[in-house]
């Protein structure tokens, strides 16, 4: 039997196109975190109080938001539609818990899109700099507060953007495919500031 290695999708370009840390920007890509696409009817109650019991987290309703606890985070994409992330190798079993938990009555769907996604993570005080590189989205502190998100492009990538918790902090949630377009970008941006 073979063995079964996990490798990001950067796995191969971080050293050629390196991203230094400073105290100005850092920029970091946090590999195999559990990606799971929810749709269902937020208007359920049954629904609603079903996720947010398994997740210990509000179901955001408000479109652009999100909701993270230390386990797990959840973003809104569309009226029925959340993207919940997990740490790593809790995906599987986050998604039979929600599956259990739901039951056959209920209306939703789960998709484990882990495969697909990864995150890079941007801190710093050139943080917004670099970023307005790439987007026409307002990501200023007193309008891109924490706790909101936004699918958008940049860079000609779709992505979904959201504020992290830091003063300076933003999470990219990028598609595999566009991951190592995004970070020659980043790369050539922060040489740049």
């Amino acid at each position: 039997m073979s063995k079964i290695i996990k490798e990001s999708p950067l796995h191969y370009i971080k050293s050629e196109c390196h991203i230094s840390k400073t105290k100005d920007i850092s920029v970091v890509e946090e590999p195999f975190l559990g990606y799971l696409n929810l749709r269902g009817d937020i208007k359920n109650k049954e629904f609603t109080r079903k996720v947010e019991k398994t997740l210990d987290l509000k179901i955001p309703q408000n479109p652009n938001s999100f909701n993270e606890n230390n386990d797990y985070s959840i973003y809104w994409i569309s009226p029925d539609e959340w993207l919940v992330t997990t740490k790593e190798n809790q995906e599987l079993k986050l998604e039979e818990q929600l599956i259990q938990e739901l039951g056959e009555e209920l209306f939703f769907a789960i998709t484990n899109v882990s495969g697909g996604f990864t995150n890079i993570c941007i801190n710093g005080d050139k943080a917004q700099t670099l970023l307005k590189k790439g987007t026409t989205l307002d990501i200023h502190k007193d309008i891109f507060k924490y706790g909101e998100c936004a699918s958008t492009q940049f860079a000609k990538t779709a992505l979904l953007i959201a504020k992290g918790a830091g003063k300076d902090e933003f999470n990219l949630i990028v598609r595999r495919s566009f991951a190592e377009y995004l970070w020659c970008y980043l790369a050539t941006g922060c040489e740049n500031l």
